[in-house]
């Protein structure tokens, strides 16, 4: 079993700090537990030497901040978070080409079937988020259970749903069929999340 231990370059520290400091610490647990899930998918699909292991970390670790209080809310969580991402990378010196890779990978990172075509990099990091809410063929039970000691999930899905929410200030940050859309749809109608419904049945 992995020692878990995140990159530790100065680029990668900032990163994370990033992340630390503008989420709920369950939106920060969920990002850093997609990134070794999506370390992790790489790993075994052959896929760690063609796809930079700080690129990987970046669009994990970044790509909630759409639904996070730097989010104006004017948009579609997940271009406010790519958005975000770009920008905090560009101004760390990565490149505009990288850069536009995580941009790619944190805006398509709900959306089934795009993400997973529009290169490497978007599909590792979707499998990895996606991973995380028990939607994927994935690290073991084992590996999983592991993840979550050192990073617990800390009632994640209701957290995310109610950040998504709540960061709506404008229509067009919650298109009808887009994530927001939909949980907005389902906790009116229900009172409840498909999302968090499905997680009664993940055991963390």
């Amino acid at each position: 079993m992995p020692t878990f231990d995140l990159p530790s370059s100065d680029i990668a520290a900032t990163i994370l700090a990033k992340a630390r400091d503008s989420q709920d610490v369950a939106l920060f647990n969920h990002s850093v537990r997609s990134y070794w899930h999506a370390r992790s998918y790489a790993e075994s699909a052959g896929l760690l030497g063609e796809v930079p292991e700080l690129l990987i970390f970046a669009a994990t670790v970044l790509h909630e901040l759409g639904a996070s209080p730097p989010a104006p809310g004017r948009e579609r969580f997940e271009i406010e978070g790519a958005d975000i991402a770009a920008e905090t990378l560009l101004g760390l010196g990565v490149s505009e080409s990288d850069t536009a890779q995580v941009w790619d990978a944190i805006a398509l990172h709900t959306s089934a079937g795009l993400a997973e075509r529009r290169g490497l990099l978007p599909r590792v990091v979707r499998m990895g988020i996606v991973a995380d809410f028990g939607r994927a063929e994935g690290p073991s039970r084992d590996y999983q259970d592991a993840v979550h000691e050192k990073w617990p999930r800390l009632n994640l899905e209701t957290v995310l749903v109610d950040n998504v929410i709540g960061r709506v200030q404008d229509p067009a940050a919650a298109p009808r069929f887009g994530m927001t859309g939909v949980v907005i749809h389902e906790r009116t109608v229900h009172g409840i999340s498909g999302m968090e419904v499905a997680a009664r049945d993940l055991g963390w």
